[in-house]
């Protein structure tokens, strides 16, 4: 059931003091632009292949809970607030173990700044950018394991030549590339215990040693219950040959399980 609930949220503007003065200025056509998309598409286009060429954007990689059980995220839909634009209204579902549940909750965008990364010479004309906020999420309490979110959040975009917001992968495919970073603490409405629950696209925020990957994200073999087992099987990461058992893994890598319900 897709129900978007409105929740006031306070704006608070600054920057961290150890940014650079570039960085620390506060883009002042902010309120001008609108994020959503760039959380809820589930295609990407990069100027150096061509701005009409388009291509799957995978879905986020996350941990919950001390042993990094994999946690998955997908976000149905993204509203700005019209009458806030830094505040989003966010609708989506959430799995663990195979338990599903609703969420709904605010993004609240509280800093925001361009800043001179590096980038392939080719593409140094598109200025880059950085949003960054708060984010509270809070599944149903009718269903079975169900909690809410608090934490923080970190969104890349650059502006392409029609001056639009797009979503920053310029760099997709080196060493280390991400976007989408989220950071902060899973609590049960049942027990009121907190959890870690950290995710992102491409790789995971603060993951400890789970990420053992170099170029890309790999996961570190664990128990066989941790829910990385058959991203491991996907991706060969497991040393077998098995062409049917990769295939199934594969199968069930891009099943829309927040559809599936």
């Amino acid at each position: 059931m897709k129900k978007i609930i409105l929740f006031l949220a306070i704006l608070s503007v600054g920057c961290a003091n150890s940014q650079t003065n570039e960085e620390s200025k506060s883009i002042p056509e902010i309120n001008q632009n609108d994020f959503s998309d760039l959380l809820t598409s589930d295609s990407l286009s990069n100027p150096a292949f061509g701005e009409n060429i388009n291509y799957k954007k995978t879905e986020p990689f996350g941990i919950i809970g001390k042993d990094y059980q994999r946690f998955y995220i997908h976000f149905i839909s993204v509203i700005q607030n019209p009458n806030n634009k830094v505040e989003y209204f966010v609708y989506g579902k959430t799995m663990t173990k195979r338990n599903i549940c609703d969420f709904q909750g605010t993004l609240t965008i509280n800093e925001s700044f361009y800043s001179e990364k590096s980038v392939e010479p080719e593409l140094s004309k598109y200025k880059r950018g950085t949003v960054k906020g708060e984010y509270s999420f809070f599944e149903d309490h009718d269903q079975k394991g169900s909690g809410f979110f608090k934490g923080k959040f970190q969104i890349d975009f650059y502006k392409n030549e029609k001056g639009n917001i797009k979503y920053d992968c310029l760099m997709n495919g080196a060493d280390g590339f991400t976007n989408n970073q989220f950071i902060g603490l899973w609590t049960s409405y049942k027990t009121n215990e907190s959890k870690k629950c950290n995710w992102g696209d491409y790789r995971i925020p603060d993951c400890g040693d789970l990420d053992i990957g170099a170029a890309y994200f790999i996961p570190k073999r664990g128990n066989i219950d941790d829910g990385w087992e058959n991203y491991r099987f996907a991706c060969g990461y497991n040393g077998t040959e098995d062409i049917q058992k990769i295939t199934e893994a594969e199968k069930k890598e891009n099943e829309k399980w927040w559809i599936v319900n």
